[in-house]
C-alpha cells in the first residue's frame, strides 16, 4: 500500500510537471500563467497536480476548463475530489467588476435582456400537475376495475356498468396525462439546458446591474429588463362575488381593490383545465398551448444545439481550441430517494 501511494504522489507530481512545461489551456486559464520563480513555479505545479489528478481520476478531458462542474450526490468520491480541486485553483467565488468602466458594465448588462429573449417557456408547474394527474388517473382507474369487478361479483350489474364506465374514463385521462407529460417534460429539458448555459452571462449582468447602482450611475428603482417569454396562459379569474362589507358611518362602503390570492388547490385545477387534464374534456387532441409552447421550445432546442456546436478559437492560430463555448449542459443527475415499500 506504501508503494501503490508514492506512485500515486510521484504520478500527480509529474502532471503537475508537465502541465507547467507544456502551458496546458486548462491549467493556465485556472491558475494564471506559469511564474518564472522557482518557488513559485512549484507552487503552481503543485495546484496544478491537483487539478490534473482530478481530471484523470474521473475522465474530464476538457481542454479550456480545469474540473468543469460540480459532480452530483450520486457521486461522494467525485463530489470530493471535485472540492478538493476547487481549492487549489486561483478564482474565487462571486464576480469581481470594480475594475470595469461604466460602459463595459453596461453592456454586460445588456447581454441580461438578450439571454432571456430566447429563452425557452417555462412549464415546470405544469409539469408537475401533468405528472400527478396521471399517477392519480391510474390509481383511480385500478380503484373503480376492482370496485367493478366486486359489484359483478354481488349480481350488482347497474353498479358494475357504472364502475367500468368510470375506469375506461379514468384510463383515457390517464394516456392524456402521459402524453402532455411527455411533451412537457421534454420542454423542461430544453429550459433547464438553457438556464445551465446562460446562468454565466446572466450572473455577470446582475453583477454589473449592482456595481452601476452602488457607483451611482443606474438609480435603486432601474431593474433588469427580462424578455423572456410568457409561458401558459390561463384565464382571467372572475372576481365578481359576494363579499361582506361593512357600511362606514357616511353610508358609503369601500369594496376590495384586489381578488383573494388562489388557494394551492384552485391553481392545480386552473392548470388541469388549461392542460385539458379533466374529465370533462371530450376533445381527441390536446389543448392548443400544448403543442405550441412543446413546438415552441422545440425550435429553442435547435438553437441551444447550434450554440453548443461553437468552439473558443485560441489567441495564436496554431495552437489547439479552448473547447466548446457552451460546454456546461444540464444532465439529470438521480439522487438517492428514500422509497416507502408499496402497500
Amino acid at each position: 500500500m506504501s508503494e501503490i501511494a508514492n506512485a500515486m504522489d510521484d504520478r500527480q507530481r509529474r502532471i503537475g510537471e508537465h502541465a507547467a512545461d507544456e502551458r496546458l489551456p486548462w491549467a493556465t486559464r485556472a491558475l494564471g500563467d506559469v511564474p518564472a520563480d522557482p518557488e513559485a513555479r512549484a507552487e503552481w505545479e503543485s495546484k496544478a497536480a491537483q487539478l490534473g489528478a482530478y481530471r484523470e481520476m474521473f475522465g474530464y478531458d476538457h481542454p479550456g476548463e480545469a474540473i468543469g462542474p460540480e459532480p452530483g450526490a450520486n457521486s461522494p468520491e467525485a463530489r470530493a475530489e471535485w472540492h478538493t480541486a476547487l481549492a487549489a485553483m486561483a478564482h474565487v467565488e462571486g464576480i469581481d467588476v470594480r475594475n470595469l468602466t461604466d460602459g463595459q458594465l453596461l453592456v454586460r448588462r445588456r447581454a441580461y435582456e438578450a439571454e432571456t429573449s430566447w429563452a425557452p417557456k417555462h412549464v415546470a408547474e405544469e409539469l408537475r400537475v401533468a405528472r400527478r394527474q396521471e399517477q392519480f388517473s391510474r390509481i383511480e382507474a385500478t380503484r373503480h376495475d376492482h370496485e367493478a369487478t366486486a359489484a359483478a361479483r354481488h349480481a350488482k350489474s347497474e353498479s358494475a356498468a357504472l364502475h367500468e364506465k368510470a375506469a375506461r374514463s379514468w384510463a383515457t385521462l390517464g394516456q392524456r396525462a402521459t402524453e402532455v407529460r411527455h411533451k412537457l417534460a421534454a420542454a423542461h429539458d430544453t429550459r433547464c439546458e438553457w438556464e445551465v448555459m446562460t446562468e454565466p452571462t446572466r450572473r455577470l449582468a446582475r453583477a454589473s446591474d449592482i456595481e452601476l447602482k452602488r457607483r451611482g450611475v443606474l438609480g435603486r428603482d432601474d431593474q433588469l429588463r427580462s424578455a423572456e417569454p410568457e409561458g401558459f396562459v390561463y384565464p382571467q379569474r372572475d372576481t365578481v362575488k359576494n363579499v361582506w362589507v361593512q357600511p362606514r358611518l357616511d353610508g358609503t362602503v369601500e369594496l376590495p381593490r384586489h381578488p383573494e390570492p388562489l388557494t394551492s388547490a384552485e391553481r392545480e385545477e386552473r392548470a388541469l383545465r388549461v392542460l385539458g387534464l379533466t374529465l370533462d374534456y371530450d376533445l381527441p387532441e390536446l389543448p392548443l398551448q400544448v403543442n405550441e409552447i412543446a413546438e415552441y421550445n422545440r425550435m429553442r432546442q435547435a438553437e441551444i444545439d447550434e450554440r453548443r456546436s461553437m468552439r473558443i478559437p485560441a489567441e495564436e492560430p496554431d495552437e489547439i481550441n479552448l473547447g466548446e463555448a457552451w460546454s456546461v449542459v444540464a444532465e439529470r443527475q438521480c439522487e438517492a430517494i428514500i422509497q416507502p415499500p408499496n402497500p
